[in-house]
């Protein structure tokens, strides 16, 4: 947990420099896991952030945090291309690779839609909470006027669908591909679960 919140604060400054000044910010009440688990379409999320050990660093009200949230469609359509997918995630043994999993859907900042529709039509790299290194940024663009995120293993092109749902300690876009770090993906070919 200490790692994760020493990560969130550099990743704060990162997330801040690509998005610009972040918009003003509806009042909300809850946390990011409550805006999550008070959505049906959330639930598969919300029990693999249970599972990872992270409802504590994504309710923690002193980080502000942007969550790109993929629904249950979306996890379902990861298990149709990959099958055996969430049964290796959730594997205790690889409790380490779902954290990275879940801390790639996170941005250490409040960006709301209009600072990502920016930052998408100059096509940013930004940083999530794996880090500033390639494997991981995720990659914005516009198409078709709406936001795209490019995963860096080069497996999803996920599009965000609905934007600022404002939460206390941040913000939930939902998309619709689950989006994988390259360190995953070369995880699940050495199990054997992609080519």
């Amino acid at each position: 947990m200490r790692k994760l919140l020493a990560l969130l604060a550099v990743t704060a400054v990162a997330g801040a420099a690509v998005a610009g000044t972040a918009g003003a910010r509806p009042a909300a009440e809850g946390t990011i896991v409550d805006i999550a688990a008070g959505n049906k379409s959330f639930s598969t999320l919300v029990s693999l952030v249970q599972t990872a050990g992270l409802v504590g660093a994504l309710s923690d009200g002193k980080a502000k945090l942007t969550v790109f949230a993929p629904t249950n469609a979306a996890f379902k359509s990861l298990e149709k291309a990959v099958p055996g997918v969430t049964a290796a995630l959730t594997d205790p043994k690889n409790k380490k690779l779902l954290v990275q999993v879940l801390q790639y859907h996170v941005v250490g900042s409040t960006v709301m839609a209009k600072d990502a529709v920016a930052a998408a039509k100059k096509g940013a790299k930004v940083p999530t909470l794996l880090g500033k290194n390639m494997n991981g940024q995720i990659g914005l663009s516009i198409k078709g006027g709406k936001v795209m995120i490019a995963d860096s293993a080069g497996l999803n092109m996920a599009t965000v669908t609905k934007t600022d749902l404002a939460a206390s300690n941040g913000v939930v876009h939902v998309i619709d591909k689950v989006i994988v770090p390259q360190s995953i993906a070369a995880a699940l070919k050495k199990a054997g679960l992609i080519s």
